[in-house]
């Protein structure tokens, strides 16, 4: 038996047809003849096209004469047309052999396919001048009489070319004239060439098939065009894909494959070789579809629902590396960017865009809602700034039908931000929906979906413009500049006019390495225990002064806090020079190092927790676990002339080497504040592994300082990406607008800085200039003094971590203590105030007071002015805890003050508080004091402080007032939005609340 089925060199590859493993008939050759081929010719002697007409009946023949299907426009129309096929089709469909259909096309003896004529003049026509005409007065015919002739071929079976057929109907697929025919639009013909091409074998690899090496390369075009467009559309619309890349083998399409020669391999095409740009478009599209595919089908499943779909974080985060490492390596010749615009590269990210958009409005754990909020107005803003500089170029009208997708994805970002209070940033939203809304109505020409997507659009913005911007909306549309009306015609380097720049501003998306570096990636950003610029700088002699904040491990396995936050002073010093402390007992003073360079303590109760915040070496000293930073060098000398020294080695001080600046983005964006950071996180790890449970990390900055703020920032960034799960707490400085020597810039720091501790903090507690200048100044008549202020700062945060390092009453550690004070992620801002107030009459007359005495000062209100916020009468107590501290008859003190804060606080209280307050009672007592109550609470008057930031933020960004100084290190004025936004947001809540 021997099949007809030939196996010589395929020079007919419409004839083509598949036979797959699984196959009886492919069993059968491949038995026979050996080999795995799966691409056949068919076995019959089909006749060819151009006698196909004569084996139509008459009634199929007059239809064709009836609908003009053998008419075709004057020669000059249709050169006119092809040539704008090619310039801007055939760069986002590649189906065709240029050089071949150009050869056929200009012999009348051997025209191209007559249904894949009709489809290119149908594509071309959609791009063409509505004007165009030639020289005999003919104008371009009407998209739908070219779509019913080609149509009409179709459905007669006219065309028996497999290849042809499917080239055809995937170009007839770009006219949809009506939205309830479900037979006339891309996803039906799609549908349709994917069933032909997967009939023909063009999923399957073809490199050892006997097709000619210029058809192998045609059809892997055509397959991953079929590819983009199935993706293109299923995101579009939301409907099922139909192409799984599990079931396909097919190569990856390459420059190669735009290489149009025939089987001989001399390059026949005359001149018509493809266009580098419009290369690595299509190259970098597919790429981009692929990454499409995995968000849809990770976010965007359809099966289901008791299916259980992959954790949405970490999907996402696997998504977003892969679109940032898409952006890094997009080659510099398609890569936009506004001076240099060109048509092809803004189609091209654009797209890329609208999938960053399309991930981050997925469902994601309310933690991560800001950051996706963040990224996909980020996206959205580049959208609106290419679809500008498509405008005022004159190519909206050159623009696939894809652009429709990406301004509707726009507009709704845009229109979800339109109602935040900063009036800069709203007039800001408000001209991007007039640029989008006019790009839309301009398309709209072209496309009818984007008719469809202005008309459901144009009563949503008129409903949430805000009334300065209904009457002007969609007035006057981007003059257009017919200099440049063709994609083609664009020097690569040219720059925009002045004019140009001002609509088409400059917001470049934030790089690949600053999506993974700083926290683009990893929503759930961690903090660390740092000593920042502007910080704590004075100490006194104090355990817990010594190591402010550090990250901690417990001393294994003794108490039941024995792992409870991690440490950062982390390699031991080795030999017997070794920085440290010793432990003495006996001592009468509370746990204190002295000057011979001991710990001293009391009771067993007081080092029973010494592992939280140090750590004991080899020698028996105790090494506290801390690492001591600031981007000022002048840090490094004040703490060296200190006792202090002696405590921590040289590896844990990290400095910078040069006078350190007032602007925030130098600290971020530099290469000094960069090392810097790594060299911290190169200590982390070490010391990380050393414990034994990692709960989280604590951090005292300074939110005003310059450099010191903008590394911190960066850390926190760095932080997340190696320890996404860990806990973080911060002690931060709120900054004082009012001082003599205050920065013009500190709203600007402050903000940049708040917006990350509102974004990967789990608690912040925040300490006032203001509100300790009201109570030192006004109330308790001392004197001014930094030594005062650092010092009533450092007992607060000793009383507020009473829980964390010794026993008490109630044990409570990180994770419980964030439970407690945070009843929602973001509002987590705390403030906290300690009685008695170091230097006041209480302190230095500790006789006079008793506990009940501080109790009862602490639950006036007023207590709060001491070092939180300035005033409480606004606002409303959200969540609230106190630690106790001596050893003056705890029972009946807790018993009245419980009873003086639910019955006398009672209005303030949120209505699931009253019966919710908590209090910790310890016998040690602070250092320092016989006596004394700390109490931290969650109050949403914090929202002051954050409004009066946000006014002097607002009335120096309005003018943009100092930005070159930001912008000359690497920012963008999208970042400053960007965190106005996020501040504005977290007022909202605290508003609502």
């Amino acid at each position: 038996m021997r099949p007809k089925f030939t196996r010589a060199p395929i020079t007919d590859a419409g004839r083509v047809v598949y036979q797959g493993e699984s196959g009886n008939v492919t069993f059968l050759i491949q038995g026979r003849q050996g080999g795995n081929d799966v691409h056949y010719l068919h076995p019959e002697n089909t006749e060819r096209r151009r006698t196909r007409q004569f084996k139509l009946d008459k009634v199929e023949m007059n239809i064709l004469h009836q609908r003009g299907a053998f008419i075709l426009p004057p020669r000059s129309l249709c050169d006119a047309i092809i040539d704008t096929y090619f310039k801007c089709v055939h760069p986002m469909l590649p189906v065709i052999n240029r050089a071949r259909f150009m050869r056929q096309y200009r012999n009348p003896k051997n025209q191209p396919s007559l249904l894949l004529l009709h489809a290119v003049l149908l594509a071309g026509s959609r791009f063409c001048d509505t004007d165009l005409a030639s020289t005999n007065g003919s104008v371009v015919p009407d998209a739908q009489i070219l779509y019913k002739r080609a149509k009409a071929l179709y459905d007669a079976n006219y065309e028996d070319d497999r290849v042809a057929i499917i080239q055809s109907v995937l170009l007839m697929g770009l006219y949809w004239e009506d939205p309830k025919d479900v037979t006339k639009n891309a996803f039906y013909w799609s549908r349709v060439a994917g069933i032909i091409a997967q009939g023909c074998g063009m999923h399957r690899t073809v490199d050892q098939s006997y097709l000619s090496k210029s058809d192998k390369r045609l059809w892997k075009r055509i397959w991953w065009t079929l590819f983009t467009v199935d993706r293109s559309i299923a995101v579009a619309f939301g409907w099922p894909t139909y192409i799984d890349l599990q079931n396909c083998d097919v190569e990856m399409v390459t420059e190669d494959d735009f290489v149009e020669d025939n089987a001989d391999g001399v390059d026949r095409s005359n001149g018509l070789a493809s266009d580098s740009v419009h290369v690595q478009f299509f190259l970098q599209y597919v790429k981009l579809c692929v990454i499409m595919g995995h968000i849809l089908d990770q976010h965007y499943p359809a099966g289901p629902k008791e299916q259980q779909r992959p954790a949405v974080h970490s999907t996402a985060a696997r998504n977003d590396i892969s679109l940032a490492d898409w952006l890094s390596n997009c080659p510099q010749i398609v890569y936009w960017e506004a001076p240099r615009h060109h048509f092809w590269s803004a189609i091209l990210h654009c797209n890329y865009y609208t999938t960053l958009c399309l991930l981050h409005r997925v469902p994601v754990p309310r933690g991560d809602s800001a950051h996706s909020r963040r990224v996909s107005s980020q996206a959205a803003a580049m959208i609106t700034s290419i679809i500008e500089s498509l405008a005022v170029s004159g190519q909206l009208r050159y623009c696939p039908p894809s652009i429709v997708y990406s301004l509707f994805s726009a507009l709704i970002t845009h229109v979800n931000e339109i109602h935040t209070s900063v009036s800069t940033i709203r007039q800001d939203v408000t001209d991007k929906l007039r640029s989008c809304m006019s790009a839309l109505k301009a398309v709209s020409h072209v496309w009818l979906t984007g008719k469809m997507a202005y008309t459901l659009f144009e009563p949503i913005i008129r409903n949430n413009m805000p009334e300065d911007g209904v009457q002007t909306f969609g007035a006057k549309e981007p003059e257009k500049h017919h200099s440049l009306s063709r994609p083609e015609q664009q020097g690569k380097g040219q720059d925009l006019s002045k004019d140009e720049e001002r609509i088409c501003p400059n917001l470049v998306f934030p790089s690949p390495s600053q999506l993974a570096s700083y926290g683009w990636l990893q929503p759930h950003i961690q903090s660390a225990i740092m000593k920042q610029n502007g910080g704590l700088r004075e100490e006194h002699n104090t355990i817990s002064q010594m190591a402010p904040y550090s990250v901690g491990q417990g001393v294994h396995g003794q108490g039941p806090h024995t792992t409870s936050l991690p440490d950062f002073d982390v390699e031991m010093p080795d030999g017997p020079s070794l920085d440290g402390w010793a432990v003495t007992q006996g001592q009468p003073a509370p746990m204190t190092l002295n000057m011979n360079d001991c710990l001293t303590t009391t009771t067993d109760i007081q080092s029973e927790r010494m592992g939280v915040y140090f750590k004991k070496t080899e020698n028996n000293l105790y090494v506290p676990r801390a690492i001591l930073t600031d981007s000022c060098p002048i840090t490094a000398n004040l703490i060296d002339c200190r006792p202090i020294t002696k405590a921590f080695s040289r590896k844990r001080q990290i400095f910078g080497q040069h006078s350190f600046s007032n602007y925030w983005a130098k600290g971020f964006y530099s290469a000094e504040g960069g090392d810097m950071v790594e060299k911290i996180i190169d200590i982390v790890r070490l010391e990380v592994e050393d414990c034994d449970n990692l709960q989280g990390f604590q951090m005292t900055q300074s939110i005003a300082s310059g450099t010191g703020g903008g590394m911190a920032s960066r850390l926190l960034g760095r932080l997340a990406e190696e320890y996404p799960e860990a806990s973080r707490a911060t002690y931060a400085i709120m900054p004082t607008y009012s001082s003599p020597d205050g920065c013009m810039i500190r709203p600007y720091n402050t903000t940049l800085t708040l917006h990350y501790l509102t974004e990967f903090t789990d608690l912040a507690t925040l300490f006032s200039y203001r509100a300790m200048d009201d109570k030192i100044i006004n109330q308790l008549k001392m004197d001014h003094s930094f030594v005062r202020y650092s010092r009533i700062v450092a007992d607060t945060i000793l009383g507020a971590t009473t829980s964390l390092r010794f026993p008490s009453h109630r044990d409570v550690d990180l994770m419980q203590l964030i439970e407690h004070m945070v009843p929602t992620p973001r509002m987590h801002f705390l403030t906290s105030a300690m009685i008695p107030v170091y230097g006041s009459q209480g302190h230095t007359n500790m006789a006079d007071l008793t506990m009940a005495q501080v109790a009862q000062e602490l639950s006036r209100n007023r207590v709060w002015t001491m070092v939180g916020i300035h005033s409480h009468d606004t606002g409303r107590c959200l969540a609230y805890n106190a630690a106790f501290r001596g050893n003056y008859g705890f029972h009946d003190t807790l018993t009245q003050f419980t009873r003086d804060v639910r019955d006398k606080s009672n209005p303030a209280f949120m209505e699931w508080m009253p019966a919710n307050p908590h209090f910790y009672a310890c016998t040690v007592p602070t250092a320092g004091y016989e006596i004394s109550v700390t109490s931290t609470g969650n109050f949403t008057s914090i929202v002051n402080e954050l409004r009066m930031t946000m006014e002097h933020f607002e009335s120096l960004f309005r003018r943009r007032s100092f930005l070159r100084f930001y912008t000359e290190h690497g920012m963008e004025e999208m970042e400053f939005m960007e965190a106005a936004l996020n501040m504005n947001d977290l007022i909202s809540e605290y508003d609502k609340a």
